[in-house]
């Protein structure tokens, strides 16, 4: 089985959204990716997204803790 070569992401910009919160837009062009939301709130930080299917939840290396 062939693995699917990665994209790369170069240039990317993030903009304020509010107080403790940007977005970045991987490629306003392809809407298919979307937008990534990243908030802090206190000691902690929070992954949001638009459309969300896409995050990469972590791995092995760096887990996420999900929160509901």
């Amino acid at each position: 089985m062939v693995k699917a070569k990665p994209k790369i992401y170069k240039n990317i910009k993030s903009r304020l959204v509010q107080k403790d919160k940007i977005s970045i837009a991987f490629n306003p062009k392809d809407k298919e990716m979307g937008t990534i939301y990243i908030e802090k709130r206190d000691d902690e930080f929070f992954i949001s997204g638009s459309p969300v299917y896409f995050i990469n939840p972590g791995n092995d290396v760096f887990p996420l803790k999900k929160m509901k």
